[in-house]
């Protein structure tokens, strides 16, 4: 018999059915749920529980799981991460009437959905075969590189060919040398 410690409501067969039913709309109703019955108490083992499951829906990834999700942002729109719909966590704001110090945002984040992509992932965008993608995750790096992005060195990356060409190629970033980007014919 397994060790499941939900509350009553937020039982296995309950996630199973979000598992194979996940929807934009079951993403705000599941959320809803989470907040309204649960109070937003989740034991550890619940959130890293959800965190596994592919509970919540992404229009052009299908279903996710929360570690997967970001929080809505028109600039991380632009690389076609999965987010959550902006309508769902405005809908949670202005309807929770629990204590003032819980946050729906803080919770919601607790469960593992992001608000910024990770430094990995965002390399990774920048290093894809989509032209669009590539610039719009170069240009996402650039612009919160001081604030999201600190802890960026380009020798944890120096296999990673990600930095634009003037060939339309891309190079590693131990390639690119006091502001020269080799050519790709150099190579």
């Amino acid at each position: 018999m397994s060790n499941w410690h939900w509350v009553p409501q937020l039982r296995r067969d309950r996630l199973c059915r979000l598992e194979t039913a996940a929807s934009e709309e079951s993403n705000d109703r599941f959320l809803r749920f989470l907040v309204f019955v649960c109070g937003g108490r989740l034991s550890n083992q619940q959130v890293d529980e959800l965190k596994k499951r592919r509970v919540f829906y992404s229009k052009n990834h299908g279903r996710v799981s929360a570690t997967e999700m970001h929080f809505p942002n028109e600039d991380i729109s632009k690389l076609g991460l999965p987010m959550l719909a902006r309508n769902c966590i405005i809908s949670l704001q202005g309807t929770v009437d629990l204590p003032g110090s819980f946050s729906v945002e803080q919770f919601i984040e607790s469960l593992g959905i992001q608000r910024y992509p990770t430094l990995n992932k965002i390399i990774e965008l920048a290093a894809s075969g989509e032209r669009e993608v590539q610039r719009s995750a170069l240009q996402y790096l650039l612009l919160n590189l001081e604030t999201l992005y600190d802890a960026y060195k380009p020798d944890d990356f120096a296999n990673i060919a990600f930095i634009p060409t003037k060939s339309g190629s891309l190079a590693r970033p131990n390639e690119v040398t006091q502001g020269v980007v080799p050519d790709a014919r150099s190579r």
